[in-house]
């Protein structure tokens, strides 16, 4: 009988370290789901509020707000992102007009040269054919 009762104490602790880490669990669930979603996605009817243990309402709250809280920083890292980006791609733009002015100015200045030098190398060809 006191092996029975000894198995059964140790089974019961097991059961209720494993229901623990359940709950662990199910909180850290919920603190990456607020993460993604923000807390305001997530609710509990008052059932499930009712149900819970003494101190667990307390955790499941800090879950929301530090997960809210990461929701917000990455949301606000991600605007930073996407106005950097958008900053980005105006600079490119720009940079790529100013550099096809560049380019279409050599082009010219570089017509303007060679037309010029065929000129003076021409004058200079009919002034050694007048020698």
């Amino acid at each position: 009988m006191a092996e029975f009762h000894h198995s059964r104490q140790e089974k019961q602790k097991l059961l209720t370290d494993l229901w623990d880490e359940w709950e662990t669990i199910q909180m850290d669930i919920i603190a990456l789901a607020a993460e993604v979603c923000g807390s305001r996605a997530i609710s509990l009817s008052q059932e499930q509020k009712d149900n819970m243990r003494e101190g667990q309402q307390q955790e499941f709250d800090i879950a929301l707000v530090n997960g809210q809280q990461y929701h917000n920083e990455t949301r606000d890292d991600l605007t930073g992102l996407h106005r950097d980006l958008q900053g980005l791609e105006e600079v490119l733009v720009e940079t790529t007009t100013k550099t096809k002015r560049a380019v279409a100015e050599m082009q010219q200045q570089y017509k303007f040269q060679r037309t010029k030098l065929f000129k003076d190398l021409h004058r200079h060809m009919e002034l050694l054919a007048s020698l």
